[in-house]
């Protein structure tokens, strides 16, 4: 604007014509068309950029009963897109970090609801993610609350500061394990890693 008045929307946006064209020749139609979002690379600031845009695109009809023309509102959403594709992408590479890590991860609420853990947690505590994710930590292990590992996780919400502890779990089904647990403050809740030190803790048994 104001160089594009008067001329035909496929002559100034020409960079752009082949995404255009079925939707212009369906306007025409008669039909109107809405795209929450359309990728278009266009030369507007001196270079091609990627843009994104939600538009609506409805006829408009002369005296005649013809279509005449048809009506466009448009809004651009280019920043909102590229950042939940950033946002997307670091959760992307969070989920390969913590999937390669051979320590449990738990990522718990301010309520000790269990909101994340990977793959090396499944594995140690023997339950599949989905009776693992939503529910409260004590609930879902019997007699934490009350023990070392609950009194940690207490004391780092409310002293914003990492700790650690060692402590023994009897699974329901028998087996007692020893685990070193390291938590930290996340936000409003706790983040904890552990792995399983029974072996370690048994050799120091023997030899004394």
């Amino acid at each position: 604007h104001p160089a594009a008045l008067g001329r035909d929307l496929l002559e100034v946006w020409h960079e752009i014509r082949e995404s255009l064209v079925p939707i212009v020749h369906a306007a025409y139609s008669g039909e109107p068309v809405q795209m929450d979002d359309i990728e278009l690379w266009m030369e507007r600031r001196g270079y091609r950029e990627e843009a994104h845009f939600s538009f609506f695109y409805s006829p408009l009809r002369a005296e005649s009963g013809e279509i005449g023309g048809f009506y466009c509102a448009c809004n651009e959403i280019t920043a909102q897109i590229l950042a939940e594709r950033r946002l997307s992408e670091s959760e992307a590479r969070h989920r390969g970090v913590l999937e390669n890590m051979e320590e449990g991860f738990v990522l718990l609420d301010r309520k000790f609801d269990i909101l994340e853990v990977n793959e090396a947690t499944v594995r140690m505590v023997r339950l599949p993610r989905e009776e693992l994710i939503g529910r409260n930590h004590w609930e879902r292990f019997p007699g934490t609350e009350q023990g070392t590992v609950g009194h940690m996780y207490r004391q780092v919400g409310a002293e914003l500061r990492p700790r650690s502890v060692e402590h023994l779990y009897r699974f329901p089904d028998g087996p007692e394990l020893w685990f070193e647990v390291r938590a930290f403050p996340v936000g409003e809740g706790t983040a904890a890693v552990f792995h399983d030190v029974t072996e370690r803790r048994r050799l120091q048994e023997e030899l004394t």
